[in-house]
């Protein structure tokens, strides 16, 4: 098909089996395996990003009001 788009489920179940064999270890050897995933360089051509776009208001923000001191 051309789409190298991971399988959802199938990510998911690696990921856990991962897990589930790290999280017996002590929390040094966590430590260093975080940072082992870490620097592991990975293509980032092929991610797809998810852009915020931000809503424009249609009506004018009201404005401030402050408490005046008697």
């Amino acid at each position: 098909t051309g789409n190298s788009t991971p399988n959802r489920a199938k990510a998911c179940n690696e990921a856990t089996q991962e897990w589930n064999k790290i999280k017996t270890k002590n929390a040094l050897e966590i430590d260093d395996i975080i940072k082992k995933y870490l620097n592991t360089s990975f293509n980032l051509y092929n991610i797809q990003t998810v852009r915020y776009i931000p809503e424009e208001t249609l009506e004018p923000s009201l404005p401030t009001i402050y408490p005046v001191e008697p």
